[in-house]
């Protein structure tokens, strides 16, 4: 059944064990790519998204709301056979996150992958560990026999914008905002 570890409950009773996800890859420097756990993972997973937003959205104010929303997504994402959630970790750390979801459209039954949310730590950037992601988003949706991955990118976020470009994506549709005069 593989490596299992005992997790203990907030009053120090035993819980069910956690099966302890293989790894998928290892990076020549020893990071490890694996599926994303609930129990282990969750905590570091959550407390990425504040950087993850704000550097893409220069008006978001992490709230309570925000983050039960994406706790609540999170999991239930986990649970689906249409998401892809996994963690890049170096030594035990959590230094990195990808959520892939499989999407089919109701109208035209185009099946597409899309990146909903990929991040590596500050310390750990300009490591080749984005690609690392990418790569295996590619290989998750080869292995679906999905042929289109797609993402959003916030325009003024250069370094995420050259690093999609450099793994091949590019841009075929804009999305436009409007500010409307008045509202609160």
């Amino acid at each position: 059944m593989g490596i299992l570890r005992w997790l203990l409950g907030a009053g120090g009773e035993e819980r069910e064990p956690v099966e302890e996800p293989k790894p998928i890859l290892q990076t020549e420097d020893g990071i490890v790519l694996r599926r994303m756990c609930w129990e282990t993972d969750a905590e570091a997973v959550c407390s990425f998204q504040d950087d993850v937003y704000s550097s893409n959205f220069p008006d978001f104010r992490m709230t309570a709301h925000f983050m039960d929303g994406f706790r609540f997504d999170l999991r239930k994402g986990l649970a689906s056979p249409d998401h892809g959630v996994f963690v890049l970790e170096d030594a035990g750390r959590v230094v990195g996150f990808l959520w892939i979801v499989l999407y089919v459209s109701h109208w035209t039954r185009e099946r597409y992958g899309y990146v909903n949310n990929v991040y590596v730590l500050a310390d750990y950037r300009r490591r080749g560990l984005g690609r690392v992601l990418l790569e295996h988003t590619d290989r998750f949706l080869q292995e679906r026999g999905v042929r289109e991955a797609r993402l959003t990118v916030t325009a003024s976020n250069s370094a995420a914008v050259n690093l999609y470009e450099q793994a091949g994506y590019e841009v075929a549709r804009y999305e436009m905002i409007k500010r409307q005069a008045g509202a609160s």
